[in-house]
């Protein structure tokens, strides 16, 4: 209400988006990079959209301008959430404290998977999963009828005789459907109903990329539509400390710039350069 006043608790907070931030680790760019950070950012669509019953059209999704998207929710619901609830949503789409004797979307969720794995899986599916062998995975096999039945009618956190076996495929669904955040750090942001957020539309500072809105996600190539700079060739020298080629992807293809000098477009040279590997000369 008063963004003038100090201290910070003199300015009468009002509310906040709600806003994640999904990044990759990558050391330079490439494309199985962004679609990781793609594929993380749709597991957090779905769990807003099924679980917490927003719409699409209230989901603000925006490229960050480097290695992944931010979400806004600016749903008046969420607007006054406190750091704990919010907290809580982020816990919530990372699976952490998940309870599976209790109902919940994340229980249906896992036991559908579980169920369809069982099924579907013969000996050497069984030994997909880590830590089991192939006598196990023989015993389960002949037992895929008790398993089922078991988890049919007392559920995934009641199932008797196989637990080693229920944790460990429990884990390994839980991972591939958990939406993963790099760290403490993305997943603080969402918590943090002070934490500044890039605008679209801005440049970001490390890449040369535009943080911009995504209006169609499927379709969407950061690495093509979020170039700022043109194709035109630059020379660029590389820091005497870059002993090996650097390999990166943009605009569709993979660039390399390796010796002392190199002659890239633009949008590359611009990248490389605020990577700090880099002079651009001309």
């Amino acid at each position: 209400e008063f963004p003038q006043n100090q201290p910070m608790d003199t300015k009468n907070w009002l509310g906040a988006d709600l806003v994640f931030d999904v990044d990759i680790d990558m050391e330079f760019l490439n494309y199985n990079g962004m679609g990781a950070a793609k594929q993380e950012t749709q597991k957090l669509i779905d769990f807003l959209t099924n679980d917490f019953s927003f719409s699409l059209s209230e989901l603000n999704i925006n490229f960050s301008g480097s290695k992944g998207y931010h979400i806004h929710l600016s749903n008046p619901v969420v607007l006054e959430l406190g750091r704990s609830e919010r907290r809580e949503i982020v816990d919530y789409v990372t699976a952490k404290g998940l309870n599976l004797t209790r109902e919940s979307s994340w229980k249906k969720r896992i036991e559908n998977e579980v169920l369809n794995f069982i099924e579907n899986s013969d000996v050497s599916g069984f030994q997909e999963i880590e830590g089991i062998g192939e006598k196990t995975a023989k015993r389960l096999f002949d037992k895929k009828e008790d398993i089922t039945g078991q988890i049919k009618r007392k559920g995934i956190g009641h199932v008797e005789g196989f637990l080693g076996f229920r944790e460990k495929l429990v884990k390994s669904i839980t991972d591939k459907m958990k939406v993963s955040f790099t760290g403490d750090t993305d997943e603080s942001v969402t918590a943090d109903t002070s934490k500044l957020i890039r605008l679209p539309g801005t440049l970001h500072g490390g890449t040369g990329l535009i943080a911009k809105r995504v209006n169609d996600f499927e379709k969407f190539d950061p690495l093509k539509d979020a170039l700022a700079f043109g194709d035109e060739e630059i020379k660029v020298k590389i820091d005497d400390e870059i002993k090996s080629k650097i390999k990166f992807e943009m605009n569709g293809q993979c660039l390399e710039a390796g010796g002392k000098y190199a002659t890239v477009p633009m949008y590359a040279g611009i990248y490389l350069m605020l990577k700090g590997v880099c002079d651009v000369l001309e």
